[in-house]
Parts: structure tokens; sequence; C-alpha cells
């Protein structure tokens, strides 16, 4: 299997379509969210793992990278985070 990783983009569009995944929401997100999230609300980057094996591109997979941070409040108690600076993580 040759792999190759892209950013997300319009032109992957008919690959989306065939994605296949025993999780149905990481299918409905490759397939509705993840080009609007990349474009418009710029909640996540996604990246394809375009497998060349076989001539024709074919999607193998995807991973989407999100900026989150949590409030240090909703993580009290957890010991190791006292050390950490005071601001959202």
């Amino acid at each position: 299997m040759t792999l190759r990783i892209e950013v997300l983009q319009r032109k992957h569009r008919p690959l989306l379509k065939g994605f296949l995944n025993q999780h149905p929401s990481l299918v409905q997100y490759i397939q509705r969210f993840a080009l609007r999230h990349s474009e418009k609300d710029l909640l996540a980057r996604t990246f394809l793992a375009l497998d060349e094996s076989e001539g024709t591109p074919r999607l193998a997979g995807y991973f989407s990278l999100a900026p989150v941070s949590v409030e240090r409040e909703s993580v009290a108690g957890v010991g190791t985070l006292d050390r950490l600076p005071r601001f959202p993580i």
C-alpha cells in the first residue's frame, strides 16, 4: 500500500463519497462537515491518507486537527495539572 497525505480540498469531494468505515459518525463527518470546517468555520484542518497502490487514488483514512481548550475548573482535582500555568489548557 502506497499512502500519500494531503490536506482536504474541494478536489477531493469524489473520494469522500466512497469512504466506508464501521463507525457511521466518522463517515458522516468526512462527507458532511470536514470541508466546511476547513474552509469556512476554521474549526479543524483535515488531512487525507490516499492509497495509490491500484493507480486510482482511494481514501484510506483521515485525521482532523482542531484547536480546543478546557477551562481549568472543569478538570479540578487532577493532580498533575496543578503544575501547569493558570490559563485554559
